[in-house]
């Protein structure tokens, strides 16, 4: 191990500004920024964060550190967080970690009547924590009230900004060019994360619809009163509600066939096993009757229901390639619900 110590000992480092140097001080805590290993280090380092409480649900990612509590009771909620803040703080201070009190925030989820209060209030480091109505978390706008329309008018803004860009080139860009750097700049916007926040109302939805035909018409060069529908298969460019739907499809085959998120398998499972008599096929799931639209427009929910819609033989491929091709042909030739 003495190689990986030399890796770490004897850096310093020293401010340069305008030619004139400071003194140059010794580290003697951190890992060396800008190198290859600094992540990984930084990753084990905080890897037993989670351990500091037993009631946190911890999602770290980088120096981004994102804790979650749930209760039916606000007021032992507000208590119990606040213990639980002083636990990782003392994490913090035993582990020489400051927190960026500035940059942190809280948000509360529930019905109205409970997110509308304002008397809860958490402090760390004997430093209130700002509260907030909407975060953005890994790209993603989160409100309180779990609406996506403030994410959807974020990445429209931003698609609308390429669009415009765009617009300046077309006649120096060929269609073909142009249709490319729609995925390019403009698709992965439409497609991050769509299966979270794509069950949103056909109302919000269409926001992006329209960034979509207002992009057609820049390519085809057609006038705002003409109907653009039959560019969308000229163009072999999928809308908005079929994006998302490929999304799901994906998913699911990824979810059953790959397993790629092992904590799920046991609530795809139980949807599976519920009533096997009722199940037509084994390839269905059982999906009962809801009375809240949050749960009907849940992200698993929705996967599982697209599923249950594909054709038997779509189900049967074996290869994710495959899939993805004859899903895509399936979905624009079908209405899926």
């Amino acid at each position: 191990m003495d190689w990986f110590k030399s890796y770490l000992k004897s850096r310093s480092h020293y401010v340069d500004i305008s030619g004139i140097n400071s003194d140059s001080i010794e580290v003697e805590m951190g890992v060396p920024q800008g190198s290859i290993l600094g992540p990984l280090l930084f990753n084990l380092y905080i890897d037993d964060l989670d351990h500091c409480s037993k009631l946190f649900n911890f999602f770290l990612y980088a120096d981004d550190t994102t804790a979650f509590l749930s209760g039916n009771n606000k007021q032992m909620l507000e208590q119990t967080m606040n213990e639980e803040l002083i636990k990782i703080s003392e994490w913090l201070i035993n582990n020489k970690l400051k927190i960026n009190v500035e940059k942190t925030n809280f948000i509360l989820f529930g019905p109205k009547i409970l997110t509308n209060v304002n008397e809860i209030s958490l402090i760390i480091d004997n430093n209130v924590i700002k509260r907030t109505t909407s975060i953005k978390y890994l790209g993603v706008i989160i409100t309180s009230n779990l609406s996506w329309l403030e994410h959807i008018n974020y990445i429209s803004k931003k698609i609308s900004r390429n669009i415009g860009i765009l617009s300046k080139f077309k006649y120096f860009f060929s269609k073909t060019v142009l249709i490319s750097l729609y995925y390019t700049l403009i698709y992965p916007y439409y497609n991050y994360c769509l299966s979270i926040w794509g069950s949103s109302p056909q109302t919000h939805l269409n926001i992006l619809l329209k960034t979509q035909k207002h992009y057609l018409r820049v390519i085809y060069n057609i006038g705002k009163y003409n109907s653009i529908s039959p560019f969308f298969h000229t163009s072999n460019i999928l809308a908005i509600p079929e994006i998302y739907r490929l999304s799901l499809g994906i998913l699911a085959f990824k979810l059953i066939n790959i397993k790629i998120y092992p904590s799920l398998i046991p609530y795809i499972n139980s949807f599976q096993n519920h009533s096997i008599r009722l199940l037509r096929h084994p390839s269905q799931f059982y999906l009962s009757k809801v009375r809240t639209d949050l749960y009907y427009n849940s992200p698993l929910i929705c996967i599982l229901r697209i599923w249950n819609n594909l054709p038997i033989d779509l189900k049967c491929f074996n290869s994710i390639g495959l899939f993805k091709k004859h899903l895509n042909i399936f979905i624009k030739s079908n209405k899926l619900d």
